[in-house]
């Protein structure tokens, strides 16, 4: 085998070139491969000698098992030779096959780039103190009365704490529906809140059957970019108010909740769940602001087909969390205010995918830095434990494969990586 190469700061061109020595023993080991494919008069399966596999299967068959197993067997080697760091799959050319005789291909390869990390001895985040306060404890109570209020049709007007179904229809300036601003016999709890500011003070005072129009400016701030600032002209039309009738806070109630007796008792286990989640929340916030903090003073180059492949998996999961709540893309696209799939890419999803692949580069040198490493026995564990999540047999088989160990290796790198950075440097 021949190389030579070319690089980039993050770019690396392989040329390889293979002789007949090579490609003979290459041949051999094909053949052996498709031999059991072919079933020949006069031959048991998988005896069938050299000559009957390549009339049977055809020689444009047996030269392409040849091309890939050379190609399987010497990139890796010829990375390995040059010193390269490849970030992910080659791009794979082939220049030259003069069958069985010689073979010539490149690889381009992203390669993982000069990364500097900063001091971290001179990066300092701190920890949010978590804090549960009797309000957050009366808004869970509250949130609890009205899922087991009862609600009482009514034929007065509506007012604060009732709810209201009502049919709506936003129109902008020229009279055009406004996407995403309209509703069929929708319920709308009146000092909820959940609505625009304003829409709700509309509602009080109607009754079932009333109709009303009115205008509502939409705040500056508001998520979808189109509609921040916007004035829409709202049409609504009441079907029905409802009473809400909370459920008194006595012991029948709190015992319906949970086997207590007094509202105390009640209110301290709030305050504990409440304090673990906001607990599990702050760590999570935390380690994101250390990662922050450090990829913000980071020296590196991001490859562009880096940030690409990040983003094609992004686009991927995103699509299906949204296939999750029955919703596509371009209703996403238009429910935020973007005016196409392009504005969506430029604006949310390459610059978090240049973020999540900065971060990515930033963890593989840190641990190199700190000298992280995974041992045999806790990827054996995390293994067991992953295991025991799965009882279907095909997801065994696949955590023990090669590739399923690779990826929880490199998980388990990652966050034993994040573990050191956050030790190092939270205050």
């Amino acid at each position: 085998m021949q190389v030579t190469s070319n690089t980039s700061k993050s770019v690396a061109t392989l040329t390889v070139t293979i002789d007949e020595s090579e490609l003979s023993d290459i041949k051999r080991s094909a053949l052996n491969t498709l031999r059991p494919k072919v079933k020949a008069d006069g031959f048991r399966p998988g005896k069938a000698p050299d000559n009957v596999v390549i009339k049977q299967l055809g020689d444009a068959q047996v030269q392409q098992e040849v091309i890939e197993s050379a190609i399987n067997r010497f990139y890796p080697m010829a990375a390995t030779k040059e010193n390269i760091q490849p970030l992910m799959q080659p791009d794979i050319q082939i220049k030259t096959f003069v069958p069985y005789t010689e073979l010539v291909f490149t690889a381009e390869v992203s390669i993982v780039p000069s990364v500097t990390l900063p001091d971290l001895n001179k990066i300092s985040v701190k920890r949010t103190a978590v804090t549960v306060s009797e309000k957050d404890i009366d808004e869970v109570v509250e949130r609890l009365r009205l899922q087991s209020a009862e609600k009482k049709d009514v034929t007065r007007a509506a007012k604060d704490t009732d709810q209201v179904w009502i049919d709506f229809e936003g129109k902008d300036a020229d009279g055009k529906p406004v996407e995403g601003a309209s509703g069929k016999d929708y319920p709308l709890a009146i000092g909820s809140n959940t609505f625009i500011p304003g829409f709700e003070e509309e509602v009080i005072g109607l009754k079932a059957g009333d109709d009303k129009t009115f205008d509502i400016t939409f705040p500056k701030d508001y998520h979808a970019a189109s509609l921040a600032g916007a004035k829409v002209t709202f049409a609504i039309k009441v079907n029905k108010v409802q009473e809400v009738v909370l459920p008194e806070l006595n012991e029948e109630f709190i015992k319906s909740l949970a086997p207590m007796a007094t509202e105390a008792e009640l209110r301290a286990d709030i305050k504990k769940q409440l304090e673990q989640e906001k607990t599990e929340q702050a760590e999570r916030d935390h380690r994101e602001k250390v990662i922050d903090a450090i990829v913000s003073k980071t020296k590196v180059e991001v490859p562009q087909k880096l940030v690409e492949s990040v983003m094609h998996d992004m686009r991927h999961d995103f699509e299906q969390n949204l296939s999750y709540r029955g919703l596509t893309v371009e209703q996403y696209v238009t429910q935020q205010g973007f005016a196409n799939e392009q504005e969506f890419e430029e604006k949310e999803l390459v610059p978090s995918a240049q973020k999540r692949a900065k971060s990515s580069l930033m963890l593989t040198e840190a641990a190199k830095a700190l000298t992280v490493d995974v041992s045999r026995e806790e990827l054996d564990q995390q293994l067991e434990s992953m295991k025991k999540q799965y009882t279907d047999e095909q997801m065994q088989k696949e955590l023990d494969s090669p590739q399923a160990r690779q990826d929880i290796a490199s998980r388990l790198l990652t966050q034993k990586t994040i573990d050191e950075l956050v030790k190092t440097v939270t205050t």
